[in-house]
């Protein structure tokens, strides 16, 4: 598993890609940068502030083993999106249960999801072997 050296909020002095959304990270926007060691490489990893507000609320959802790539990232919140932000947003399609715009990876919506994060908690119901919302404050 990567080791985290640092982390810090920085504001772009040029254009970068979101390491989880692969969205981009506009000049003069402030994004998290990371520095990782993992096998003996030291890396960057960026990201939106954002993403990884979703991420870390996302975790147990996402569940990664090693880390989380951007491929655990776009399916998580898609996941989560299809199951709890979509069908209560007016460009979801019930019958087809398709966004009616092109959203993958859901940049998009990342407002949307965090609005939702921060008013319910997501757990897991073994008996049902589903996800739910809890009513309440996200607790990370």
């Amino acid at each position: 598993m990567p080791e985290l050296i640092s982390s810090k909020e920085v504001k772009a002095r040029k254009e970068h890609r979101c390491e989880l959304c692969n969205g981009f990270i506009k000049k003069d926007e402030v994004y998290i940068k990371q520095t990782c060691k993992f096998s003996g490489y030291i890396y960057n990893f960026v990201e939106h502030k954002e993403c990884s507000q979703i991420l870390s609320s996302l975790w147990r959802f996402i569940d990664p083993i090693e880390g989380a790539t951007d491929e655990d990232y776009t399916e998580g919140v898609m996941s989560y999106s299809q199951l709890f932000v979509c069908p209560r947003c007016d460009k979801w399609d019930s019958e087809i249960e398709e966004c009616k715009d092109d959203m993958t990876p859901y940049s998009d919506c990342r407002a949307k999801i965090i609005d939702r994060l921060s008013k319910y908690q997501i757990k897991f119901n073994r008996i049902k072997f589903a996800w739910e919302e809890i009513e309440g404050e996200s607790h990370d």
